[in-house]
């Protein structure tokens, strides 16, 4: 279908426990050490991500939209496993795509290894 997207992945080894990892992913208040955007800015709500169906709320900036939030739902979890979320446009966001559905993922194995996936493709 040519309104899909193809999904963006890519995979590197961290010299790390895959728990320790995990521990960072499911903090939303730490992926800001994660963010090479710079877009990030702070949790405007949420704690350490426990299960799907949580949800955690990002302030954002992004100078042609300026300041606007992501609300981000957990559809995956998996202890020390895996994690995603779907993020939806928030507060402030002026380009909201409501038939749009992205994802953003990530997979670990016991060896450090983390697998990123992030999707957008209409719905």
């Amino acid at each position: 279908m040519a309104d899909e997207y193809e999904p963006i992945a890519v995979s590197r080894r961290i010299c790390a426990p895959a728990s320790e990892i995990f521990q960072l992913l499911a903090d939303p208040r730490r992926h800001r050490d994660l963010d090479g955007s710079g877009m990030l800015r702070e949790v405007a709500s949420g704690t350490t991500i426990c299960g799907v169906g949580d949800v955690f709320v990002m302030k954002m900036y992004f100078e042609d939209l300026g300041e606007y939030h992501m609300i981000n739902h957990i559809a995956d979890y998996e202890p020390n496993r895996r994690i995603g979320w779907e993020p939806e446009a928030g507060r402030g966001h002026p380009n909201a795509e409501p038939e749009a559905t992205r994802q953003a993922r990530w997979g670990l194995d016991r060896r450090g290894g983390l697998r990123s996936r992030e999707r957008s493709s209409p719905t």
